[in-house]
């Protein structure tokens, strides 16, 4: 007759095992489903949502541009208090007044014509225009 004194231990060696993989794939499930950008296979990505998107003013009007972040790992939302830089595409047309960094800058328009106010912030860029009349 075989010796069967050894199988209860095996029998919880492997019941302990397949508890942790058990633990480590629910972990790893919940914290993928919490991030929002998993889908878009890069689930840190941030995401910069710039306001206004469009804004159409006179010559030597001042316009208040506003960034926000969003995503992240795990879906988190930064907020308006992030570390940004933003530049002007076309200094002739609107300049911006120093600070140009922080989640809001001022664009000033210099002279008829459109454009981009870009901001970066975590590796993301977003934008909004500028129609100068």
């Amino acid at each position: 007759m075989p010796d069967h004194r050894g199988l209860p231990n095996q029998h919880l060696k492997l019941t302990a095992q397949l508890g942790l993989a058990a633990m480590v794939t629910l972990f790893l499930a919940g914290y993928l489903a919490a991030c929002k950008n998993f889908l878009a296979f890069d689930p840190c990505a941030v995401r910069l949502t710039v306001d206004p998107k469009l804004d159409s003013v006179a010559v030597g009007a001042a316009v208040t541009f506003n960034a926000t972040a969003q995503g992240g790992c795990a879906g988190l939302t930064t907020g308006p208090g992030i570390r940004a830089i933003w530049v002007s595409r076309d200094t002739t047309i609107a300049r911006l007044v120093p600070p140009a960094s922080g989640p809001s800058v001022v664009a000033i328009a210099l002279r008829p014509g459109r454009v981009a106010i870009v901001v970066t912030a975590a590796g993301a860029e977003g934008s909004g225009i500028l129609q100068v009349r």
